[in-house]
Protein backbone atom coordinates (compact mmCIF):
# COMPACT_ATOMS: atom_id res chain seq x y z
CA UNK A 1 0.00 0.00 0.00
CA UNK A 2 1.38 3.73 -0.97
CA UNK A 3 2.61 5.24 1.87
CA UNK A 4 -0.18 8.22 1.76
CA UNK A 5 -2.80 5.64 1.02
CA UNK A 6 -1.98 3.85 4.82
CA UNK A 7 -1.68 7.06 6.35
CA UNK A 8 -5.53 7.73 5.22
CA UNK A 9 -6.07 4.13 6.14
CA UNK A 10 -5.37 4.68 10.01
CA UNK A 11 -6.51 8.18 10.43
CA UNK A 12 -9.85 7.22 12.29
CA UNK A 13 -11.56 8.19 15.00
CA UNK A 14 -9.66 5.44 16.96
CA UNK A 15 -6.41 6.92 16.04
CA UNK A 16 -6.95 10.56 15.69
CA UNK A 17 -9.02 11.93 18.90
CA UNK A 18 -9.40 15.46 18.00
CA UNK A 19 -11.84 17.56 16.13
CA UNK A 20 -9.28 18.41 13.62
CA UNK A 21 -9.68 17.66 9.84
CA UNK A 22 -6.75 15.90 8.15
CA UNK A 23 -7.02 16.67 4.57
CA UNK A 24 -4.74 14.82 1.71
CA UNK A 25 -3.38 17.55 -0.80
CA UNK A 26 -0.34 17.51 -3.39
CA UNK A 27 2.89 18.83 -3.24
CA UNK A 28 2.04 22.35 -5.24
CA UNK A 29 -1.21 22.55 -3.12
CA UNK A 30 0.63 22.86 -0.05
CA UNK A 31 3.10 25.26 -1.24
CA UNK A 32 0.35 27.48 -2.24
CA UNK A 33 -0.69 27.12 1.69
CA UNK A 34 2.75 28.16 2.56
CA UNK A 35 2.56 30.81 -0.02
CA UNK A 36 -0.78 32.09 1.47
CA UNK A 37 0.86 31.45 5.03
CA UNK A 38 -2.64 30.10 5.45
CA UNK A 39 -3.20 30.09 9.81
CA UNK A 40 -5.77 27.63 9.16
CA UNK A 41 -3.97 24.44 8.30
CA UNK A 42 -0.88 22.88 9.63
CA UNK A 43 1.35 20.04 8.10
CA UNK A 44 2.50 17.32 8.60
CA UNK A 45 5.67 15.72 7.47
CA UNK A 46 7.72 13.09 7.06
CA UNK A 47 10.59 11.43 5.62
CA UNK A 48 14.34 9.65 6.55
CA UNK A 49 16.83 12.66 7.83
CA UNK A 50 20.10 12.02 9.28
CA UNK A 51 21.10 13.09 12.57
CA UNK A 52 24.47 13.00 14.21
CA UNK A 53 26.71 12.57 17.47
CA UNK A 54 29.78 14.21 17.89
CA UNK A 55 31.53 11.58 20.23
CA UNK A 56 35.07 13.10 20.31
CA UNK A 57 37.01 15.97 18.67
CA UNK A 58 37.51 13.29 15.50
CA UNK A 59 34.63 11.22 15.46
CA UNK A 60 30.91 11.95 14.36
CA UNK A 61 28.68 9.03 13.96
CA UNK A 62 25.30 9.40 12.00
CA UNK A 63 22.06 7.63 12.71
CA UNK A 64 19.19 7.53 10.17
CA UNK A 65 15.61 8.28 11.48
CA UNK A 66 12.53 8.28 9.99
CA UNK A 67 10.71 11.13 11.11
CA UNK A 68 7.24 12.87 11.46
CA UNK A 69 7.06 16.34 12.25
CA UNK A 70 3.91 19.40 12.08
CA UNK A 71 4.52 22.86 11.35
CA UNK A 72 2.21 25.75 11.21
CA UNK A 73 1.99 26.69 7.55
CA UNK A 74 1.99 30.71 8.58
CA UNK A 75 5.47 29.36 10.29
CA UNK A 76 6.80 27.12 7.48
CA UNK A 77 9.27 28.67 4.86
CA UNK A 78 8.05 25.67 1.82
CA UNK A 79 8.91 21.86 1.44
CA UNK A 80 11.32 20.07 -1.06
CA UNK A 81 14.68 21.13 -1.06
CA UNK A 82 13.67 24.29 1.51
CA UNK A 83 14.60 24.29 4.84
CA UNK A 84 10.97 24.01 7.04
CA UNK A 85 10.83 26.25 10.47
CA UNK A 86 11.00 24.73 13.60
CA UNK A 87 8.20 22.16 14.20
CA UNK A 88 5.61 22.02 16.94
CA UNK A 89 5.58 18.23 17.42
CA UNK A 90 7.92 15.63 16.08
CA UNK A 91 8.96 12.07 16.93
CA UNK A 92 11.76 9.52 14.81
CA UNK A 93 11.32 6.45 14.84
CA UNK A 94 13.79 3.48 13.54
CA UNK A 95 15.39 4.15 10.02
CA UNK A 96 12.86 2.17 7.69
CA UNK A 97 9.41 2.43 6.50
CA UNK A 98 6.89 2.38 9.32
CA UNK A 99 4.38 -0.53 9.46
CA UNK A 100 0.37 -0.15 9.73
CA UNK A 101 0.68 -0.66 13.50
CA UNK A 102 3.75 1.97 13.94
CA UNK A 103 1.33 4.60 12.18
CA UNK A 104 -1.85 3.64 14.52
CA UNK A 105 0.51 4.25 17.62
CA UNK A 106 2.29 7.20 16.21
CA UNK A 107 -1.10 9.29 15.69
CA UNK A 108 -2.23 8.23 19.11
CA UNK A 109 0.65 9.78 20.87
CA UNK A 110 0.43 12.47 18.40
CA UNK A 111 -2.87 13.28 19.32
CA UNK A 112 -2.70 12.67 22.94
CA UNK A 113 0.66 15.25 22.98
CA UNK A 114 -1.76 18.23 21.17
CA UNK A 115 -4.40 17.52 24.03
CA UNK A 116 -2.34 17.42 26.77
CA UNK A 117 -0.33 20.46 25.77
CA UNK A 118 -3.54 22.70 25.38
CA UNK A 119 -5.04 21.80 28.34
CA UNK A 120 -1.14 22.08 30.10
CA UNK A 121 -0.80 25.11 28.31
CA UNK A 122 2.62 23.65 25.94
CA UNK A 123 4.79 22.81 28.80
CA UNK A 124 3.54 21.44 32.28
CA UNK A 125 4.29 18.05 32.63
CA UNK A 126 2.62 15.39 30.28
CA UNK A 127 2.66 12.44 32.78
CA UNK A 128 1.64 11.98 36.62
CA UNK A 129 4.40 9.68 38.23
CA UNK A 130 1.92 8.06 40.79
CA UNK A 131 -0.77 7.50 38.16
CA UNK A 132 1.85 5.93 35.69
CA UNK A 133 3.06 3.65 38.75
CA UNK A 134 -0.30 2.14 39.40
CA UNK A 135 -1.39 2.10 35.93
CA UNK A 136 2.07 0.34 35.33
CA UNK A 137 1.70 -2.06 38.24
CA UNK A 138 -2.44 -3.25 36.54
CA UNK A 139 -1.06 -3.23 32.98
CA UNK A 140 0.58 -5.99 31.16
CA UNK A 141 3.73 -5.43 29.42
CA UNK A 142 4.20 -6.96 25.91
CA UNK A 143 7.76 -7.50 25.26
CA UNK A 144 8.74 -8.83 22.18
CA UNK A 145 10.67 -12.40 21.92
CA UNK A 146 13.03 -10.75 19.40
CA UNK A 147 14.24 -8.32 22.09
CA UNK A 148 14.84 -9.76 24.73
CA UNK A 149 17.35 -12.69 25.56
CA UNK A 150 16.38 -14.10 29.11
CA UNK A 151 14.35 -16.27 30.75
CA UNK A 152 10.77 -15.00 32.21
CA UNK A 153 12.63 -15.97 36.10
CA UNK A 154 15.26 -13.52 35.51
CA UNK A 155 12.61 -10.48 34.30
CA UNK A 156 10.58 -11.37 37.35
CA UNK A 157 13.27 -10.82 39.41
CA UNK A 158 13.48 -6.99 38.33
CA UNK A 159 10.26 -6.45 36.78
CA UNK A 160 7.70 -7.86 39.89
CA UNK A 161 4.28 -6.77 37.38
CA UNK A 162 2.63 -8.53 35.10
CA UNK A 163 4.35 -9.05 31.73
CA UNK A 164 4.36 -11.51 28.83
CA UNK A 165 6.78 -12.24 26.07
CA UNK A 166 5.63 -12.59 22.80
CA UNK A 167 5.35 -12.58 19.10
CA UNK A 168 5.28 -9.17 17.34
CA UNK A 169 2.20 -10.33 15.95
CA UNK A 170 0.64 -10.43 19.62
CA UNK A 171 1.90 -6.75 20.12
CA UNK A 172 0.32 -5.63 16.78
CA UNK A 173 -2.83 -7.16 17.70
CA UNK A 174 -3.00 -5.33 20.94
CA UNK A 175 -2.62 -1.97 19.03
CA UNK A 176 -5.23 -3.12 16.35
CA UNK A 177 -7.97 -4.35 18.72
CA UNK A 178 -6.95 -0.92 20.47
CA UNK A 179 -6.56 -2.63 24.45
CA UNK A 180 -5.91 -0.33 26.83
CA UNK A 181 -4.69 -2.88 29.37
CA UNK A 182 -1.74 -3.82 27.46
CA UNK A 183 1.76 -1.64 27.01
CA UNK A 184 4.23 -2.04 25.20
CA UNK A 185 8.10 -1.04 24.79
CA UNK A 186 9.36 1.08 21.21
CA UNK A 187 12.34 3.23 20.60
CA UNK A 188 12.35 7.01 19.20
CA UNK A 189 15.10 9.37 18.88
CA UNK A 190 15.90 12.15 21.33
CA UNK A 191 17.03 15.13 19.54
CA UNK A 192 17.63 16.76 22.88
CA UNK A 193 20.21 14.00 23.92
CA UNK A 194 21.65 12.86 20.57
CA UNK A 195 20.83 9.36 21.03
CA UNK A 196 17.29 6.76 20.87
CA UNK A 197 15.12 6.81 24.16
CA UNK A 198 13.39 3.54 25.17
CA UNK A 199 9.56 4.25 25.87
CA UNK A 200 6.48 2.42 26.88
CA UNK A 201 3.06 3.21 25.14
CA UNK A 202 -0.26 2.50 26.00
CA UNK A 203 -1.70 -0.34 23.33
CA UNK A 204 -4.56 0.98 23.55
CA UNK A 205 -4.37 5.01 24.16
CA UNK A 206 -1.38 5.54 22.81
CA UNK A 207 -0.52 7.48 26.37
CA UNK A 208 3.15 6.66 27.20
CA UNK A 209 3.98 5.36 30.71
CA UNK A 210 7.56 5.97 30.87
CA UNK A 211 11.22 7.09 29.12
CA UNK A 212 14.32 5.78 29.43
CA UNK A 213 18.00 6.14 28.19
CA UNK A 214 18.84 3.04 25.62
CA UNK A 215 22.64 2.79 26.73
CA UNK A 216 24.63 0.39 24.20
CA UNK A 217 21.11 -0.03 21.04
CA UNK A 218 22.74 -0.61 18.43
CA UNK A 219 21.69 2.15 16.18
CA UNK A 220 24.83 3.65 14.43
CA UNK A 221 24.76 3.70 11.06
CA UNK A 222 28.49 5.19 10.20
CA UNK A 223 30.75 7.52 11.02
CA UNK A 224 33.14 9.98 9.49
CA UNK A 225 36.42 11.39 10.49
CA UNK A 226 37.49 14.53 10.05
CA UNK A 227 41.09 13.92 8.87
CA UNK A 228 40.34 11.66 6.27
CA UNK A 229 37.22 13.43 5.44
CA UNK A 230 35.30 10.04 4.20
CA UNK A 231 32.79 7.92 5.41
CA UNK A 232 33.16 4.77 7.55
CA UNK A 233 30.57 1.89 7.76
CA UNK A 234 30.46 1.32 11.72
CA UNK A 235 27.31 -1.39 11.85
CA UNK A 236 23.83 -1.97 10.92
CA UNK A 237 21.07 -0.22 12.43
CA UNK A 238 19.46 -3.45 15.18
CA UNK A 239 15.55 -3.17 14.07
CA UNK A 240 14.95 -4.73 17.60
CA UNK A 241 15.49 -3.48 21.15
CA UNK A 242 17.65 -5.10 23.35
CA UNK A 243 16.00 -5.22 26.19
CA UNK A 244 17.87 -6.70 29.31
CA UNK A 245 15.95 -7.71 32.44
CA UNK A 246 18.11 -4.62 34.69
CA UNK A 247 15.88 -2.04 31.09
CA UNK A 248 13.01 -3.85 32.06
CA UNK A 249 13.09 -3.22 35.46
CA UNK A 250 13.43 0.68 35.25
CA UNK A 251 10.34 1.02 33.33
CA UNK A 252 8.22 0.79 37.06
CA UNK A 253 10.96 3.43 38.24
CA UNK A 254 10.05 6.96 39.40
CA UNK A 255 13.66 7.76 37.41
CA UNK A 256 11.58 6.65 34.11
CA UNK A 257 8.15 8.51 35.48
CA UNK A 258 9.72 11.89 35.32
CA UNK A 259 9.19 12.62 31.59
CA UNK A 260 7.46 15.79 30.01
CA UNK A 261 5.28 16.63 27.17
CA UNK A 262 8.66 16.96 24.62
CA UNK A 263 9.11 13.42 22.85
CA UNK A 264 11.95 14.93 21.19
Amino acid sequence: MAHNALIQSIVTQQNWSLNGIIEFKTTSQIKALIKSRDASHSLLHSGFHVKSQRTNANLVTYYNVYTYAAFLIEDANSIGNETLKKEVFSVSLRNNYLSQTDLKILFRIFSNYIEMSIKGGGKSDLYNIDVNLEAIQHEVLLIDKQSVDATEAAIKAEYPYPFKIVDREEIDKAINTADSKSFFPMLIWSDAHNYYLFITVNAGTGLLQSKMGVGGVHAAVGATYRYTNTFQTLYSYNSYLDLSPQIIGTIAGKGAQKVNNFLK
